[in-house]
């Protein structure tokens, strides 16, 4: 993928995280510029995806269980509500796992 990719991938045209490909643009012409250039690379490396996944401008969508809405990132409520909900710790595993799910998401909480 990152040889496909590359040239786009270093100028901020996409991005790509696990299987998942993003195409992006400050504008709706820039995006509409980026996203011909994507579709130059899948046309001359005879690649294929598929329209049942492909979306176009959302509004919001999930990226690896954070949800960006129009250039925000906030955390999905279930991650909130599971460090919201936990009881007192009985073990230094249980602290210590309460303290990395609170550095994740020390950024998005009110």
């Amino acid at each position: 993928m990152t040889r496909v990719w590359g040239d786009l991938l270093q100028e901020f045209v996409v991005t790509k995280l696990a299987d998942d490909l993003y195409c992006g643009g400050n504008t709706l012409q820039e995006l509409q510029y980026n996203w011909e250039r994507v579709l130059q690379v899948f046309a001359k490396c005879e690649l294929h995806f598929s329209a049942a996944k492909t979306i176009i401008v959302p509004h919001s969508a999930i990226i690896l269980g954070w949800i960006w809405s129009q250039g925000i990132f906030r955390s999905s409520p279930d991650h909130i509500l599971t460090l919201s909900a936990c009881s007192a710790f009985s073990t230094v595993r249980g602290l210590r796992s309460f303290i990395g799910a609170y550095k994740a998401l020390a950024k998005v909480l009110p």
